[in-house]
Formats: structure tokens, C-alpha cells, sequence
């Protein structure tokens, strides 16, 4: 039996039943749509998929929503493989998907939608998109055509035509995506519809098409289907719509029986360099929880269909005060799933502390986006790998392991090795566990690196692992504890350049400066390299009231450069809201007393006046344990940074990979 502490007694709003039109919700949490490119080459639903979205229907949101799922393919298509329900054959496939989420009692809904000019011709297969004006909507994309009528007609009979699909392979409601920069999004926006016939203009004629959309769907589906419709309530970019306006888009839906209204914000495009249309589509780590909230709550001022709210929500406190406050009818919960996909299980019985936690990097829409692979996830390795990895299985044999280094790819793999059963045991030179999490988590809005630590060592305790920190480990230490296997997860040491004067004040690491061995005020300061750690110490040095020049061998644009897309672009913002000087383009040579010397691509030398010189120039796998014990240990494991430096992401799924093999 679960016992539920007093947290979870008090959860009542979050807790309690809400109608959708005719459809009955046993909670007021709803699974977000989210791209996992875990679709089959045609287009159709897979294993994988199917196994993906029941183990987050294990936990029993009161509604679980399907991904995007194109009405018209290839030219619709948003991803490099997206689902489609344009054509009856695909019906089978999502009726084994609707089957599997409804065996745990959990009602599903349908994301529809239409990529419009938010595409490019790889994606499309060399079909030219189509849009309401002839616009780029991203740097690099195919230029669109302009929608003729009869595309626009065609795609109100497409979207129907879908509805009715999903409707026969079991679907509860369809949700129509209508927020950020999809077609019904583009349609609706003054910034992205320019047109001067019936389908553009004035708000009168933008809304055409969405409440077209709506009507025919209706009119094929019955009144008795719920329709529930996300969009943009501020689409936060210059010419964009506004909240004002949205309010009066509320209304209209609403008059033409949309059932809940799924209110989101920003449009996935760069209008100018300061717009946060794109990071408020899909946060960053700079974003507050539940930041988005007050859209919805004016929304539902003027509306009495339900609304629901989205946006960074990641604990069950904040989410049960939205519904208790009124503030909205429903939480729409996203990337909080993909971290932990038993996050509504645990809130209900009030184990907010076994809740992973979701840190916003954005890994989960960086690795499909840029690499197009299967979604994955850096605090959750088993997120799109359910199908090949299943539940874990008790060791067959318990083993003494031992674990060197506290960092995340340590704590993952002790914590699924002695979730199977094994003696683990931790060993750590610092004197804190959570290796780069520590430093990482210094810089502005980093915080929530901290709260992953804190949540991964809580689990090591949980499961009764030894953690022993400012441990002096010596390769008589390790065979003299005589571990069956031992893994090295010994992460990483700074890379400096040769000659740099490190014994100089003048001179210091990333991590002499991150982990708060100097607090530098009032300075002028040279930092050198841009990547992700460089970024984040200029940040965190500019904080300080410190003057920063950020040197970069690369052009501005590349600023940042190892982070995913979203988290880039903030980072850039950052950067130039802080006031950061970037040099680019230039080689670093060395210092002097006077500063950081560089060389430009024309071969001219410059000293970089500074009082204080940060070099963030990279790092190195640290191997030295375990190339002095490779011959003394009979099984060995090199997982994380110390195989090779690399991504959160990576430590956590190689952690996670060896504890399941012990």
C-alpha cells in the first residue's frame, strides 16, 4: 500500500476532476505534446514510441498528449521524422499507441498541426513549404511560398480530415498546435501574415483559417470530441500579437466550441537580436518556474471555457497553487515528464523529493533539432531508450563496486547499481560530492545544476550507498579495498595555455574563479574562450560589477558554441544585457602583466589590457588513477568526462549504461 505524507492531503486542486467538453479528467495535470523523433522512418507510430509514452502513462496525468502529428506529408513535416495521419493506413499504429496509455486508465489526446514555413526542403523532401507571406522564419531555412486558396482550403479539409482519424484510432480530444511557429501560428500572426486577401490582415481576417480549422473539425467530429487549442498568447517579437489581442482570439475560440484553451507563449523565430520570441518558446535555465502563468490567468478572465497554463512548472507545490489560486484550470507539464516520468505518481503521495528534476537545458529539443536523433534526455537516460533498456532488473549476482569520483556520471552509475542490488561505495577527493555540478552551478540562473545534485546524492543516501568525500584515493587504497569492478568517473582537469602564468594573481582557471576561490570586484577582466564555461564565467564576472572582455577565436555567432540552440541564444542575450565585450576572431598567445596577449587573422599582435585574466581555454580527460590501476584492477569502467569531456547529457547516459551492465 502508498502511503501519502501530508503534502500530498493538501494537494486537493491539483488533485481534483475537471471536464474538457465531455471528457472527464481524474486530475488537473496534462502531459505536454513534445517531438521525440521516435516515429518510424514513413512517418507511423513505433515500439519505441509506444513504450515511451505508456511508461509516462504508468504515472496517471489526467491527460496525456501525442506529439505534433502532420496532417499534410512531406510538406508539413517539422522534424526529420515526424508523425503523419494524412492517409488511413496510419490509423492501426496509433490505435496499439492509444491502447497502450488507455490500459492505465489515463484519457490521450492527439497534437495536430502543419509545419507552414517553419521547415526546409531536407525535412520536407525537396517540397517547397508553404506559408502565409513569404518570409524567413529561421536563419538558414528554405524561403516559403506564398499559400495560395485553394492551400489554404485544402489544409481545413486536411486538418478535419485527421481529427477524424484520430477520432477512430481511440483518441479522447485532438489538440491543435496553434502557438509558436506552426502554419495555424503563422496564420494567426501580424508579425508572420501579411497578406492583403481574405486570410490576412486585420485580426478579423487571421483568424480565419484557425476558426475555420475548428469548425470543420466540429462539424465531422460532433460536437462531443473535444477540441482543445495551444497558442501563443504573447508571441513575445517585435510586430508580434500581444496579450491584448489574444484575449479577443480567447473569445472567438471559445464561441466556436474549442473545449480547453492551452495557453502558451513565444514564436520559434529571431525577428531581431533582442526578442525573446524563441526562448520563450522552449526555455532556458534563465527562466523562473511557472513564468508563464499570468497569460493564462488574464485569459481565463474573459472566457469561461477551462484554461490551461504552461511554462518551466516543475514542482508539485508550485503547480497545486496555480489550480488553487485559480489562476488556471490545468497545468500543462512538459520537459518535468521527460526527467521523471513518475513525476505525477510522486506528487500524488507526496514524495517530492524522488521527483528528478528537470534543470532546462533543453538536451531534450537539442539532440533532435541538431543531430536529429531520438529524443534523450541529460538527468534521464532511459528517456527514448524504454523500449531497448526496460525496467531495471535485480543483479543476478550482488558484486562489491566501487565508484572513484562524485560527479553525475558517479552518482548515476552507484545509484542504478545499487538500485539492482549491489554493495557500492563512493570515493571522492573533493569535499563535496557533485563534481563539476558544484562549479557549474555558480554562474546566474544555473541553480537548478545544484538541485540535480542535491537530488542525486539524495538518492545515494536513500539506497544506503557510501559516499566518502575528501578522500585521498591512492591505487593501493582501491586494491587494498579489493572491489569486484571499479568505475572511474575521475572527470576532468583545466587546459591552460602553455606559458600562461598561472602563479601570477593575475592569472587564474575557470575553476579557481567558479568555485569561489576568488571573487573578483570592480575589475577589468580578460576571459578567454567562449564556449558554454567561458560564457557562463563572463556572466557570472559582469554580475560581480566587474568590466569583461570575452576573447573568441570564432565569429560572434559561434558565441556559446556546445550549447543546445535555445540555451545559446540566451546565453548571447545574456552576454549583451550584461554588457560583455566579445572579441572575436582572435588567437591568444599568451600574458603579460599588462593583460592577455592575442593575434588577429592578419597576423597583428595586441595586448588586452586587464587586472585580471581568466583562462576557460577547455579541459582534459584526468586518466592519471586510472592508467596507474588499468593493470592492477580486473574490471574497469571509464564513464563521463573521463573518457572524454563532454556534456552532462553524455556523463549522466554512460553512468546510467554501466550500472545496468555490473
Amino acid at each position: 500500500m502508498i502511503e501519502i505524507d501530508a503534502r500530498a492531503r493538501s494537494r486537493r486542486a491539483l488533485f481534483s476532476p475537471l471536464s474538457v467538453g465531455g471528457l472527464r479528467l481524474a486530475n488537473r495535470i496534462v502531459m505536454s505534446p513534445m517531438a521525440t523523433n521516435l516515429a518510424n522512418e514513413l512517418g507511423g507510430v513505433s515500439d519505441h514510441m509506444i513504450a515511451y509514452y505508456e511508461e509516462r502513462a504508468r504515472s496517471r496525468p489526467g491527460l496525456l498528449t501525442v506529439e505534433l502529428t502532420t496532417v499534410e506529408y512531406p510538406r508539413g513535416k517539422s522534424g526529420s521524422v515526424s508523425l503523419r495521419l494524412d492517409e488511413d493506413r496510419f490509423i492501426p499504429g496509433f490505435h496499439r499507441l492509444v491502447d497502450a496509455v488507455h490500459q492505465h486508465l489515463v484519457p490521450i489526446a492527439l497534437q495536430l498541426g502543419h509545419a507552414g514555413g517553419n521547415t526546409s526542403l531536407l525535412k520536407t523532401f525537396g517540397a517547397t513549404p508553404i506559408a502565409p507571406t513569404v518570409l524567413p522564419y529561421r536563419a538558414g531555412q528554405t524561403i516559403p511560398e506564398e499559400a495560395s486558396e485553394s492551400d489554404l482550403t485544402a489544409l481545413i479539409d486536411a486538418f478535419a480530415a485527421s481529427a477524424v482519424r484520430a477520432q477512430r484510432a481511440g483518441f479522447d480530444a485532438v489538440n491543435l498546435h496553434g502557438g509558436h511557429t506552426y502554419l495555424l501560428a503563422q496564420m494567426l500572426s501580424p508579425h508572420m501574415n501579411r497578406r492583403t486577401d481574405e486570410w490576412g490582415g486585420d485580426l478579423e481576417r487571421r483568424l480565419r483559417f484557425p476558426l475555420e480549422v475548428v469548425r470543420r473539425i466540429k462539424a465531422r467530429c460532433g460536437s462531443g470530441f473535444p477540441v482543445i487549442y495551444r497558442f501563443s498568447a504573447d508571441e513575445f517579437v517585435t510586430g508580434g500579437r500581444g496579450l491584448e489581442e489574444s484575449v479577443e482570439v480567447a473569445r472567438r475560440l471559445e464561441a466556436e466550441g474549442v473545449d480547453l484553451l492551452d495557453i502558451t507563449a513565444g514564436a520559434s523565430l529571431v525577428v531581431n537580436e533582442r526578442d525573446a520570441g524563441l526562448t520563450a518558446s522552449v526555455e532556458p535555465m534563465s527562466y523562473g518556474e511557472a513564468w508563464k502563468v499570468y497569460l493564462a490567468e488574464e485569459i481565463r478572465r474573459h472566457v469561461s471555457t477551462p484554461v490551461a497554463t504552461v511554462g518551466v512548472i516543475r514542482t508539485p507545490e508550485v503547480a497545486d497553487h496555480i489550480i488553487a489560486e485559480g489562476r488556471a484550470d490545468a497545468v500543462v507539464i512538459g520537459r518535468a515528464l521527460i526527467a521523471d516520468p513518475e513525476w505525477v505518481m510522486k506528487a500524488r503521495t507526496g514524495r517530492d523529493a524522488e521527483i528528478r528534476p528537470c534543470i532546462s537545458c533543453n538536451e531534450c529539443s537539442g539532440v533532435r533539432h541538431a543531430l536529429d536523433w531520438p529524443i534523450r534526455c541529460a538527468v534521464n537516460a532511459w528517456s527514448g531508450r524504454e523500449h531497448d533498456w526496460g525496467r531495471l532488473e535485480p543483479a543476478s549476482n550482488r558484486r562489491r563496486i566501487l565508484v572513484l569520483g562524485a560527479g553525475p556520471a558517479g552518482m548515476e552509475a552507484a545509484r542504478v547499481a545499487a538500485q539492482r542490488g549491489h554493495d557500492v561505495t563512493v570515493w571522492e577527493r573533493d569535499a563535496q560530492a557533485g563534481g563539476q555540478l558544484i562549479i557549474g552551478s555558480l554562474p546566474p540562473f544555473k541553480e537548478r545544476l545544484a538541485q540535480l545534485r542535491d537530488h542525486m546524492l539524495g538518492r545515494l543516501t536513500a539506497l544506503g550507498v557510501s559516499v566518502r568525500t575528501s578522500f585521498d584515493v591512492t591505487p593501493e587504497a582501491v586494491v587494498a579495498f579489493g572491489p569486484d569492478a571499479v568505475v572511474f568517473a575521475t572527470g576532468v582537469v583545466p587546459k591552460v595555455l602553455e606559458g600562461a602564468d598561472l602563479v601570477s594573481a593575475r592569472n587564474i582557471t575557470a575553476w579557481d574563479l567558479l568555485d569561489r576561490r576568488v571573487e573578483p570586484t570592480g575589475l577589468s577582466t580578460v576571459v578567454i574562450g567562449a564556449g558554454p564555461t567561458g560564457c557562463e564565467v563572463a556572466l557570472h564576472l559582469a554580475v560581480l560589477k566587474n568590466r569583461v572582455t570575452l576573447v573568441t577565436r570564432r565569429g560572434r555567432a559561434e558565441v556559446a558554441a556546445g550549447l543546445e540552440a535555445i540555451s545559446k541564444r540566451d546565453m548571447q542575450i545574456q552576454l549583451a544585457l550584461h554588457d560583455v565585450t566579445v572579441r572575436e576572431r582572435l588567437q591568444t598567445l599568451g600574458s603579460s602583466p599588462d593583460g592577455a596577449i592575442v593575434r588577429d587573422l592578419d597576423g597583428n599582435e595586441e595586448v588586452l589590457r586587464a587586472e585580471l585574466v581568466v583562462w576557460a581555454s577547455g579541459v582534459l580527460a584526468n586518466r592519471a588513477l586510472h592508467d596507474a590501476l588499468v593493470e592492477s584492477v580486473a574490471e574497469i569502467h571509464v564513464v563521463g568526462d573521463a573518457r572524454h569531456p563532454r556534456k552532462i547529457l553524455d556523463a549522466v547516459a554512460e553512468g546510467a549504461s554501466v550500472g545496468r551492465l555490473l
